[in-house]
């Protein structure tokens, strides 16, 4: 009986500690030049990210492209003996294999980064709309 409560306490204490408390500042406190600025700051972000993406796409590509000649010329023949041939074979797939940790690594990085800058944009774009309607409004009165 013990057990199974301790394993539940447990696994209560693991998603308790999976939480994560996310402060958000009062947009309101902030000028519209500020907000406009600060969406300018995560539209460049944005394009960072989309760059990195890109280039770790063309990066796969070309080692794709590599890969297939290398394969080519082993089927060939290419001089090699089998075991050298072998040898450059794992070397190969080991360093592609890193490679492809580290693209994967970095996408859901850079897709989760992408998302909340999304969304701040979005709400910084709500924020200054709203601050623009009430300084229009203001100024009616």
């Amino acid at each position: 009986e013990n057990i199974e409560e301790t394993i539940q306490t447990l696994r209560f204490a693991q998603r308790a500690k999976a939480v994560k408390t996310i402060v958000k500042e009062s947009l309101l406190n902030f000028t519209p030049a500020q907000l406009q600025a600060q969406i300018e700051q995560l539209n460049e972000q944005l394009e960072t990210s989309q760059l990195l993406c890109r280039r770790q796409k063309q990066q796969i590509e070309d080692y794709e492209a590599h890969e297939q000649k290398t394969q080519a010329k082993v089927a060939e023949g290419g001089g090699q003996s089998t075991d050298e041939a072998l040898e450059h074979a794992l070397k190969r797939n080991k360093k592609l294999r890193r490679e492809a940790i580290l693209h994967r690594i970095l996408m859901g990085q850079s897709v989760r980064t992408i998302e909340q800058l999304r969304e701040e944009n979005t709400t910084l774009q709500q924020s200054v709309a709203e601050h623009d309607a009430g300084i229009r409004k203001r100024d009616r009165e």
